[in-house]
């Protein structure tokens, strides 16, 4: 019995880190279908964690606009990343890790 639940939890966790990577992948691709900037205004603000007005910072621009583009880029992906089939439930899968997995193979 002890054989067959560490084998069926060895299944599940194989399933679960094929499903994350997948979803990896997905989030990768509709990243990588934001222009060159707009990419790096999410890695700042989700991946590195930094707050508006860092970014605002970071980048040189004034925090108020940025806001507003932010949303704008945040309602385009949220479009791409339907398109390539993650759903608002994959999303908040993802960002219930402490930070989300840097996707594999994106452009800078």
């Amino acid at each position: 019995p002890d054989a067959h639940a560490h084998a069926d939890a060895a299944v599940l966790a194989a399933e679960a880190e094929a499903e994350r990577r997948s979803l990896g992948a997905r989030l990768a691709a509709a990243l990588a279908e934001l222009p060159a900037e707009e990419r790096v205004m999410v890695r700042l603000r989700f991946w590195q964690g930094l707050s508006v007005a860092d970014v605002a910072r970071a980048l040189g621009v004034l925090q108020k606009p940025l806001y507003r583009r932010l949303e704008r880029v945040l309602a385009g992906l949220r479009a791409a990343l339907e398109r390539h089939g993650v759903g608002p439930e994959d999303v908040r899968a993802l960002l219930g890790e402490s930070r989300p997995p840097e996707p594999d193979g994106l452009p800078p």
